[in-house]
């Protein structure tokens, strides 16, 4: 073997050099208004007309607004009144960018006062304690109108052959990930992708980005122009691509969830801290991403987005270490169980696929049948001859649709999901002998003996045969495919539970179709993906399931965790399709981590009546449908969520509560227990043996009154071990938080 050979392969790895991205966060809301943004290390401040006036060195890292920056010594940057514009004042050295890549700094001289209108680098301050910060003003993007976009990430220095990537959010905007200089494909998060994306596609090109079908599932959201997300700046010529994400917004829903963890009774209600705090803010009309977090108690912040050289580092040998450590455990993309706020998909789909024979059914369940097993101790009756997992006994015992959604029935949602899939043209039989629907709606459907299970089929054969149900029957009835239209995810057909679940895990990619990647590998998935890309409903693992025991559909119908529908951010944005996006056939709007077009549509009801109802709608949608009933008088959120109808500048459309049990099994099971108290810090751990408070669940579409308009909104929010009605209690505060930042 040659000198030279042996040399190459004992030669330290070089990074690959390639063109610089800057990454930025569209301006929205507050920041939509600012007239520049200084980043100093990991210091942001927004120059905003009325903010206070503040002093670089002593604010913490983060971000935040002021009207007044002082640098150091005379030199301060301020606002100019009219027209608006950042005003420097004092005695510094400025380095102002001119386009290029990399742009090229040129010296500036100035009087004492100099209008800032162009990237520059300001030193000030004696040598000893000299300061350096980067002002940046706004910039035009198309079809928008100028504004500063935060800085998320972009090249700082130069280390050998290789840029440094830094992050000025750090650890509050995880999900930018993290570019791998050595390998872009196993790089992590939206910073990450985008480089991963530009790579393989060329940097250059301005097209609309393909619609990415397969990464979209049962949605056809619109293409998005790429010049929308990615395009060079004229301030220096760096290739800038936006995303979605709010970071001050991001901030301030933290700081409450910290507070919630920290003391929750004033907040939730209740003494006991949650294990879990999360949460996801959407856009109504486009589905854009503005916040998401997912606070476990005791647990540190994630490595991503490093700030610095050494948090580089650190990151870098926790990725090559075995196993994951908790600065890497992802979990907001996670299936979960969704309890009850998966009825408003169903109760939707239904008023989509039979919408006369909805608005009629009321049903009826109040006898008591034998045949089915206990469930820890509590009997069960069966529902229409078939055995849930649970009991469904609970009032009123009878029921239309207004009550079913204002005040929760599980009963009526198993009834519901059964007899729905032989709506409206299948037909229903007992032993052999036809049923009609009205004789379904007539009987005590908790009565039917286990014998006598209703059975249902449509042309192409059964759908429920015996106590059983057929995956393609299914998926054949218009109730479910419209259940995946909204879900926008389909039934998995693989067979089995583990090739299921290996082919779904992180693979919904559809809120990175501004910028598709074909065949994504894990890494680069890990922070985008919003969840699973289809549903399991397979019993085990045994092979070439064609049927399943119904016992399974109910579990998927109960929201439990057994058959989980997605992650806390799949079940916001289904939930943001049904209140805003009436598309026939498959649905358009779309969560996006990129400026999207909006397609959504605001609804022209309120759930603040200007009258007292004289009755309901047996509707899932309007003033006096069941999801605004939710809210109202007699609903399941009105003592905690029902203070909002009453703000002027708040508008809600809709909301569903949810309760679910999720940590109960594992409490009980003592080896699950331990696991789960090995993996957890002191405050989240359980105590095995005795069962937690119930996780909590909301999802609220409202609407924040404006100048400019209205902008509607999608929240979901989650506490685990939270306790019954703590996630509605609250929203309030989030739903402020959120609509403060936006006006």
């Amino acid at each position: 073997m040659s000198q030279d050979l042996i040399a190459a392969m004992r030669a330290p790895v070089r990074a690959v050099r390639s063109a610089r991205i800057r990454v930025v966060g569209e301006a929205m809301g507050a920041a939509a208004g600012d007239v520049g943004e200084l980043v100093a290390g990991g210091r942001v401040v927004r120059l905003r007309p009325g903010a206070p006036v503040v002093e670089l060195a002593a604010l913490a890292p983060g971000s935040a607004a002021a009207s007044r920056v002082a640098i150091a010594g005379d030199v301060a940057l301020d606002i100019r009144a009219a027209p608006r514009a950042a005003m420097l004042h004092g005695a510094a050295e400025l380095f102002v960018a001119e386009p290029g890549q990399p742009p090229v700094w040129r010296r500036m001289a100035h009087t004492s006062d100099v209008l800032l209108d162009r990237v520059t680098l300001i030193a000030a301050g004696p040598p000893e304690h000299r300061r350096v910060a980067l002002f940046r003003p706004p910039r035009e993007w198309p079809g928008s109108a100028p504004a500063v976009d935060a800085l998320l990430a972009d090249d700082t220095s130069s280390v050998g052959d290789r840029a440094r990537r830094v992050y000025p959010h750090g650890a509050a905007l995880p999900e930018l990930g993290w570019v791998n200089p050595f390998d872009v494909d196993r790089s992590l998060g939206l910073d990450g992708w985008i480089h991963a994306a530009l790579a393989r596609s060329g940097a250059t090109s301005s097209a609309p980005a393909a619609a990415a079908p397969a990464a979209c599932g049962t949605l056809a959201p619109p293409a998005i122009a790429r010049d929308r997300v990615c395009s060079p700046s004229p301030l220096d010529g760096v290739l800038e691509c936006r995303v979605t994400l709010q970071p001050e917004l991001a901030a301030r829903l933290r700081a409450i969830a910290e507070r919630v963890v920290a003391d929750p009774r004033p907040h939730t209600g209740r003494d006991i801290a949650p294990v879990r705090v999360a949460y996801v803010a959407l856009r109504g009309d486009t589905g854009e991403l503005m916040a998401q977090g997912n606070l476990v108690p005791g647990r540190a912040p994630l490595a991503y987005a490093p700030t610095d050289a050494a948090a580089e580092a650190a990151l870098i040998k926790l990725r090559e270490a075995r196993g994951e450590a908790d600065a890497e455990r992802v979990e907001w993309n996670l299936p979960i169980a969704v309890g009850s706020t998966f009825k408003p998909i169903v109760a939707r789909a239904a008023e989509q696929a039979f919408p006369d024979a909805l608005a009629t059914l009321s049903l009826t369940a109040d006898g008591h049948a034998a045949g089915c097993k206990a469930h820890r101790g509590t009997a069960v009756d069966p529902l229409l001859g078939h055995c849930p997992p649970t009991s469904l006994a609970e009032p009123p015992s009878t029921a239309d649709l207004h009550d079913y959604l204002a005040r929760s029935l599980n009963w009526y949602q198993a009834a519901l999901g059964v007899v729905g899939l032989g709506l409206p043209a299948g037909t229903f039989s007992v032993k052999g002998e036809a049923v009609t629907l009205a004789d379904i709606a007539a009987s005590d459907l908790s009565t039917w003996p286990t014998s006598s299970p209703l059975q249902i089929a449509d042309a192409r054969g059964a759908i429920i045969e015996g106590h059983r149900v057929n995956l393609d029957g299914l998926r054949r009835a218009p109730l479910w495919s419209r259940i995946e239209a909204l879900l926008g995810r389909p039934l998995c057909t693989l067979g089995d539970r583990a090739h299921c679940e290996a082919a779904a895990d992180r693979a919904d990619l559809c809120a990175a179709r501004g910028l598709p990647i074909a065949g994504a590998g894990r890494d680069l998935r890990y922070l985008v993906a919003l969840g699973p890309d289809r549903i399991d409903l397979h019993a085990d693992d045994r092979p070439a399931q064609a049927h399943v025991p119904i016992r399974e559909y109910f579990q998927l119908l109960r929201g439990a965790g057994a058959h989980p529908i997605g992650s806390l951010a799949q079940l916001t944005d289904a939930f943001g399709r049904v209140i805003y996006d009436p598309s026939p056939g498959a649905p358009r709007l779309a969560a996006s981590w990129f400026p999207a077009p909006a397609v959504g549509v605001l609804p022209t009801w309120s759930c603040a009546r200007s009258e007292p109802a004289k009755g309901h709608a047996s509707t899932v949608l309007g003033a006096d449908g069941g999801l605004c009933a939710v809210v109202q008088a007699a609903g399941t959120a009105q003592g905690q969520a029902g203070e909002l109808l009453g703000d002027p500048k708040l508008v809600v459309y809709g909301a569903k509560t949810g309760t679910t049990d999720s940590l109960a099994d594992i409490a009980h099971k003592d080896a699950a227990c331990r696991a789960w108290n090995e993996r957890h810090p002191p405050a989240s751990q359980l105590t095995c043996g005795k069962t937690p408070p119930d996780d909590s669940l909301f999802v609220i579409a409202f609407g924040v009154v404006t100048s400019h308009g209205t902008v509607p909104v999608t929240l979901g929010i989650q506490l685990q071990r939270g306790g019954k009605s703590s996630a509605a209690r609250l929203a309030p505060e989030l739903v402020r938080a959120i609509a403060d930042y936006l006006r």
